[in-house]
């Protein structure tokens, strides 16, 4: 039972090694409650293979080909299937890089006469913490010139929190012409279920160009912008809320500087990559003021 022990043990903390990586290179915010579901839930093919012992059975070998997408879909939650499929594809491909380097140094171990099971895993732990560690600055330098500039972004409102993919849109030059603050548009549709309940509808009217007065209660957090575009004019419902971070892979949630939040009926994407529009008046002067921890 040891054995079984220690196996049960060095799996759970390789693949929650490999889900933290996954996560920095996605990258995506890997929520505690998700990781810890996730590492439990890639126990259950080692788990069946230590009770069974049949470890070249065919149901194990097509289990663990096909484990770590149900894995990747605990860890991550909802999202784009883009981003999904790119959890994926670095999940497998780090753990298969993984599985070469701890056979490397277990043969080089042999060769030198030291224990080849302790420096395999010791040296495709320190791989995978390095490739963690690096890897988002690495695919940051790569992969800028091609790939959307989107945030991971918390929006914070009467207790309630909702994650929004956001893309940095340098046409949104929407201000708030009360408060000065800049606008940061959201689809409806990604953060009703965060409203309170008087706010949806008078939020639905006010897009409809037919907004009334705000609801008791609400109206020094509630007001309309004016916006005009190529394809027309109107107005926008917004809201103040109390506020919206995004996710850094190196530093956590980063406060944004204080905004409004704009509530557009109309999708801003049209594939669904991203559910918001965020200006770069957004972006703090110094980012390191609005470190709120991981």
């Amino acid at each position: 039972m040891i054995s079984a022990y220690s196996t049960l043990t060095v799996s759970c903390l390789f693949d929650g090694i490999l889900l933290w990586v996954t996560g920095r290179l996605i990258p995506r915010h890997i929520r505690l409650g998700q990781r810890i579901a996730a590492m439990a839930v890639a126990q259950l093919p080692t788990l069946w293979v230590l009770v069974t012992g049949e470890i070249y059975a065919a149901a194990w070998a097509a289990a663990a080909l096909a484990w770590p997408v149900i894995v990747i879909r605990i860890a991550i939650g909802p999202a784009h299937r883009d981003q999904w499929m790119r959890g994926v594809i670095i999940f497998y491909a780090v753990a298969m890089l993984a599985g070469g380097t701890a056979t490397a140094f277990s043969t080089v171990g042999s060769m030198m006469g030291q224990p080849p099971g302790i420096l395999g895993l010791g040296g495709a732990g320190a791989v995978l913490i390095a490739i963690g560690w690096r890897g988002p600055n690495w695919g940051r330098r790569w992969l800028a010139p091609s790939v959307p500039l989107t945030e991971e972004l918390e929006i914070q409102f009467d207790g309630a929190r909702v994650r929004v993919a956001a893309l940095w849109d340098s046409g949104n030059q929407l201000k708030d012409p009360i408060s000065g603050r800049p606008v940061l548009i959201v689809e409806l549709r990604a953060v009703w279920t965060a409203l309170p309940g008087e706010i949806l509808p008078w939020a639905m009217s006010a897009w409809q160009g037919k907004a009334g007065a705000p609801p008791e209660g609400w109206r020094h957090l509630l007001g309309v912008v004016g916006f005009h575009s190529l394809a027309g004019h109107g107005q926008i419902p917004v809201l103040r809320p109390d506020a919206v971070l995004r996710w850094d892979v190196e530093r956590g949630w980063i406060a944004l500087s204080p905004v409004v939040v704009g509530l557009s009926g109309a999708t801003v994407s049209e594939d669904g990559r991203y559910q918001a529009l965020i200006s770069p008046a957004c972006r703090r002067s110094n980012d390191q003021e609005g470190v709120m921890g991981a």
